[in-house]
């Protein structure tokens, strides 16, 4: 029986003690209230949807209406429910870089159905705290009070934020002691499109797979280069912060090919511009040209190696190449339109070539004769055509002769002069002779003729 006694005690007891600490858990302590000492945090919120571009810690930003981070580096505990932060705005910069006077700010003259603009500000929002909770920052979002109250950050530029806790003790018209004040700037244009020029190299096509652009761009602006054609696929190249109004951005490698290179750029708050207008670069590696281009020795007529001709029903141009390529070739006459080879009248062996040109007497016979410039193209590979040309003569025109007077010259023997002249076994005479070109003499064993360059008639 005493201890079925003890143990309804002891349960007594135990149930007492946890009803007590319950009881002592819910009774509120001491909490010490006050305000804070000093505003010393006020900042645009550092997130990229308020503080916006390329730092949350710069005050720029494309935002009219940020969120504001505002308090005390120290913990604070609000008197009672009518305590509040607000901030004020005015549109252009502090005023010698302090707050307004502490002594004549009359906040209430703030509020929506006050006279706004004391001082050129007007009120942007404000936080009402809970009594006996501690804070240290809260965050304060722009409020709509409509009416004539226009509290957003105006045009684009410096706005100085004002900051001050209000606790309430003289009906919102007290001397404030507790304040603070920033400077932020809003900025909501987009810059212009950057202009974009060519400089190494500093022409196209080029050699260079890796080529550098040079960008007039807005000062501290990030810039970003691509290699397409409206700032398409992914950037190629990105600046850092500019510190002028130019910069040099080299391209990442590229393949052979041509590219179409444009840029856009980034402002500090976050303004991007439209894409710029495009510059195309051509990365190439030549092919090598052939050599050794000349008229066959079946074709060089006349003087051997000087480039001219009486070969014009099919001349053959021969060519050193390399193993393995393509070869195109292409003809004309001085400076007239150019005529294809068809690929038929091209042969090629390991490293030598022939290019057949047509009858050069089609269609005009009488005009065939004149300057002929072939041109053959090697193409290697992944390489660029190049293409190198050989100028050669077609002559089939036979040279003429004029033989000039025989002079009054009495020969050996003769005793009287006349004008029929007989000569004997050992007489010579001289008759001069003018031909319409060049001629050379062309032996043929004990005898020998005089002949053209192109070998074409003789005397």
């Amino acid at each position: 029986m005493h201890t079925q006694q003890s143990i309804l005690f002891s349960r007594f007891l135990l149930l007492f003690a946890m009803v007590a600490v319950v009881f002592l858990t819910l009774m509120p302590g001491s909490v010490s209230a006050a305000a804070p000492s000093s505003l010393n945090v006020l900042r645009i919120k550092q997130h990229a949807d308020e503080d916006t571009g390329r730092s949350q810690t710069d005050g720029i930003t494309q935002e009219r209406e940020p969120i504001f981070e505002v308090g005390s580096s120290t913990a604070f505990t609000p008197s009672d429910g009518n305590d509040q932060i607000r901030i004020f705005i005015k549109k252009s910069a502090c005023s010698s870089g302090t707050a307004p006077p502490t002594s004549s700010f009359n906040e209430n003259a703030m509020g929506p159905s006050g006279t706004y603009g004391q001082g050129g500000f007007e009120r942007f929002g404000a936080k009402t705290f809970t009594s006996g909770t501690s804070y240290t920052t809260v965050e304060i979002p722009y409020e709509n009070v409509g009416g004539s109250f226009t509290g957003q950050l105006g045009a684009n530029g410096v706005h100085c934020i004002f900051a001050l806790y209000d606790d309430n003790s003289s009906g919102f018209n007290g001397t404030i002691t507790v304040f603070t004040h920033t400077e932020i700037t809003l900025d909501n244009s987009a810059p212009s499109a950057p202009s974009v020029a060519l400089h190494d190299p500093t022409s196209s096509p080029g050699t260079d797979n890796s080529p550098t652009f040079r960008l007039t761009v807005e000062n501290g602006s990030v810039v970003e280069l691509y290699k397409q054609a409206s700032c398409g696929g992914s950037a190629v190249a990105t600046s850092g912060v500019t510190s002028s109004t130019s910069v040099d951005l080299t391209s990442s490698t590229l393949s052979l090919g041509t590219y179409t290179f444009s840029a856009k750029q980034t402002d500090a708050a976050g303004n991007t511009s439209s894409c710029s207008s495009g510059i195309s670069y051509q990365y190439h590696i030549p092919s090598a040209a052939v050599s050794s281009i000349n008229l066959k020795d079946g074709s060089d007529s006349g003087t051997d190696n000087d480039n001219i001709t009486n070969d014009y029903t099919a001349p053959e141009i021969s060519f050193t190449q390399m193993s393995g390529t393509t070869i195109t070739a292409r003809y004309r006459k001085g400076t007239g339109s150019w005529t294809d080879i068809v690929p038929g009248s091209i042969t090629v062996s390991s490293t030598t070539g022939t290019v057949v040109l047509p009858d050069l007497a089609l269609p005009n016979v009488a005009g065939r004769d004149g300057s002929y410039t072939v041109e053959i193209t090697q193409t290697e590979s992944g390489k660029t055509a190049t293409a190198a040309s050989y100028t050669f003569t077609l002559d089939t025109t036979a040279p003429t002769a004029t033989a000039g007077a025989v002079g009054a010259t009495q020969l050996s023997g003769e005793t009287t002069h006349s004008s029929v002249h007989y000569l004997g076994a050992s007489d010579t005479i001289t008759v001069p002779v003018t031909f319409s070109e060049a001629m050379g003499v062309h032996a043929t064993g004990p005898q020998g003729k005089l002949v053209d360059d192109s070998d074409d008639s003789q005397v």
